[in-house]
């Protein structure tokens, strides 16, 4: 169960933009909405919304890309990285791209943290 996901200059998000599945105080339908971790409130589903072209199928892209660079076996450590980074200005470009994710599986809380060119793992 994922609890945070985070990047930062992925595709179309320059600044860090995180998305938390942690719970608001609002106890409505807690039962079928809402797991407990802990002491932490997790919500069982995200929606994701806005207006065309606000970046809701990048945040999904970027989840991808964080997935296959995970499992995917390079044969090459020269191979390119399939990472796109912010291309709007001169300067995100050239900088490194990051990933965060924070999951559950059972009570055992994982985090994962990556930091990448498209050449590199940093």
């Amino acid at each position: 169960m994922i609890h945070e996901f985070a990047i930062e200059n992925v595709l179309s998000f320059k600044d860090e933009q995180v998305i938390s599945f942690e719970a608001s105080s609002d106890k409505t339908y807690e039962e079928y909405h809402v797991v407990k971790k802990g002491n932490l409130r997790l919500l069982k589903l995200l929606l994701l919304y806005g207006a065309n072209g606000s970046g809701k199928t990048n945040i999904l892209l970027a989840l991808e890309m964080l997935k296959d660079v995970i499992l995917d076996k390079k044969n090459d450590k020269n191979e390119p990285v399939a990472v796109v980074p912010f291309l709007l200005d001169k300067t995100s470009r050239n900088k490194p791209s990051t990933f965060y994710l924070s999951f559950f599986i059972e009570q055992t809380r994982f985090i994962y943290s990556l930091v990448t060119d498209t050449e590199r793992i940093l």
